[in-house]
């Protein structure tokens, strides 16, 4: 009898922990985390997004700054409908630990 392949959520787990551990030291959120948080928001508030999780080259393209936080999927652009600063959208996202930056056709939601 074969045995079954290995589970592949454990060697995920390690890795994108490893990942954390090169990029930022002060690294106080989790990608799923992050994601759980933005959902949260999403509950209340209407938005699509429009950028997650980035390439260097594909950050670049967009004219995101060396570093961003979409890099490492905790950086993303949401659309509000209407889109217009909306500062009880951002104390919302900020009672749940998130920022949210308004950058006039979006905004930029990151761990705070």
């Amino acid at each position: 009898m074969k045995k079954p392949p290995p589970r592949i959520l454990p060697w995920a787990g390690t890795f994108i922990e490893g990942l954390f551990k090169d990029s930022k030291e002060d690294l106080k959120m989790d990608i799923l985390k992050f994601a759980a948080l933005v959902i949260t928001l999403r509950t209340k508030w209407f938005f699509s997004v429009s950028s997650w999780g980035r390439t260097v080259t594909r950050n670049k393209a967009l004219g995101g700054v060396e570093g961003s936080n979409h890099l490492l999927w905790l950086g993303l652009d949401a659309i509000l409908e209407p889109m217009v600063k909306n500062i009880d959208f951002e104390a919302d996202a900020a009672k749940i630990g998130l920022q949210a930056i308004f950058e006039k056709d979006h905004y930029h939601l990151q761990p705070k």
